[in-house]
């Protein structure tokens, strides 16, 4: 049983990432934890397990999904206590097995919401313009015309 504690919140990762939910009282699963630029913030990424807001089995997916939870749960109880703490959102990522894209200097999970989760959110989100490879500008360049007399 792998249980980590990252930003006062529980983790576990099975066949599935999932996360402890105290007002569910029980593990939910999770597709994936990302950065969302918006509120410039970790959070989690439901995904499909929230497709339909009228679903039985709302926040679970099916019901094989939500049975699992709750085996999950009654056997990871007493240890949560004793989870690892993990304190970068990187080692997390990694924890995770996240798989990242980079962004500028540092490699993050977008989240999938974005327009362009690789570039523009982040771009905007820090008020930064892409940067390119151009060519230098003619008065900059170091080859002279020399006159001989």
């Amino acid at each position: 049983m792998k249980l980590a504690r990252f930003q006062d919140r529980v983790y576990a990762r099975t066949k599935m990432l999932l996360v402890w939910e105290p007002s569910w009282e029980t593990f939910r699963p999770v597709e994936k934890v990302v950065w969302n630029p918006v509120n410039n913030q970790v959070e989690e990424y439901y995904g499909a397990y929230i497709h339909d807001i009228f679903d039985v089995q709302y926040g679970f997916g099916s019901e094989a999904i939500h049975d699992m939870c709750v085996e999950f749960t009654d056997e990871a109880l007493p240890h949560m206590k004793a989870a690892d703490e993990i304190d970068t959102i990187q080692e997390f990522w990694r924890w995770c097995g996240t798989q990242l894209a980079w962004n500028g200097d540092r490699p993050m999970a977008a989240h999938p919401c974005c327009v362009d989760p690789s570039r523009k959110a982040f771009l905007d989100r820090y008020a930064l313009r892409a940067r390119t490879f151009k060519r230098a500008p003619r008065s900059l360049k170091a080859t002279r015309k020399v006159s001989i007399h």
